[in-house]
């Protein structure tokens, strides 16, 4: 009988015959290490020494790449509704640049028009000879308070042209049919949102300074200066604001008149 030491060691010895007869011997010493929150065991493999950790959830690395996924999921989410944000804002850009260029042809051709129908007159003609006791509504004189200072009124919202200082380009001619649609289409009043007239008139200062209009005689013709006026105003039928904007343009205009 074999004398076995008390105090020593308690071992026990596990034989386990599987694939061939495996020798496993499992130390159950005081011999515990704590590491990442697993307890370490002496294990003896066919009279070798291992160690096994316990597993641990928090160490290992399981889900790991649907985390990743739903990282670049969200990123990816991100990109896009700021790329969706940058298209409709440069979709209202375009739409308004598109709008602005619209204004401005009509605005260049009731100015054009305006021009044409006024060269049309004679130089000695009382409708622009006289502006003040002309005939003719939308030629005025340009010492008139809209035509000196209102016209020229920062952010003024208010309207400057009306049916008694100017005429009506809709309505002009018969061949200004497609303006008229063109403002039906943009939900508009088809007449009164586009004026044209002319405000006149300033002496031309001749070279060497003075006027040729002092040494000339009755009948004579001198040269005059004066301005073709266009305003365009989005309005509905009603007169509410309908958010198209507001353009105002003019050009200059020189030519010889009859004074009597």
């Amino acid at each position: 009988m074999k004398n076995f030491h008390q105090g020593q060691k308690a071992q026990r010895e596990v034989q386990k015959n599987e694939s061939g007869g495996l020798n496993v011997k499992m130390d159950t010493m005081n011999s515990q290490a704590v590491m990442g929150g697993g307890k370490l065991f002496k294990k003896r493999i066919n009279g070798r020494p291992a160690v096994h950790r316990a597993r641990n959830p928090i160490m290992n690395q399981n889900g790991s790449l649907i985390l990743i996924a739903m990282m670049v999921l969200v990123i990816m989410t991100v990109i896009g509704l700021m790329s969706s944000r940058t298209v409709v804002t440069e979709n209202y850009i375009i739409r308004n640049q598109g709008i602005y260029k619209q204004n401005v042809n009509m605005v260049e051709s009731a100015l054009m028009e305006g021009l044409q129908r006024f060269m049309q007159l004679a130089p000695d003609d009382q409708d622009i000879v006289d502006v003040n006791g002309s005939g003719l509504a939308w030629v005025n004189n340009m010492d008139d308070t809209w035509a000196a200072v209102d016209w020229y009124a920062q952010n003024s919202s208010a309207l400057i042209l009306n049916a008694g200082n100017s005429m009506d380009f809709t309505v002009i001619t018969a061949d200004r049919s497609a303006i008229a649609q063109d403002l039906t289409n943009r939900g508009e009043a088809a007449t009164g949102n586009l004026r044209v007239a002319f405000v006149g008139w300033d002496i031309v200062t001749v070279p060497g300074g003075g006027s040729e209009s002092l040494g000339v005689g009755s009948n004579d013709p001198v040269w005059r200066e004066g301005r073709i006026i266009g305003e365009y105003a989005s309005r509905t039928a009603g007169g509410a604001d309908h958010g198209y904007g507001m353009l105002r343009m003019e050009i200059g205009v020189k030519r010889r008149i009859v004074i009597n």
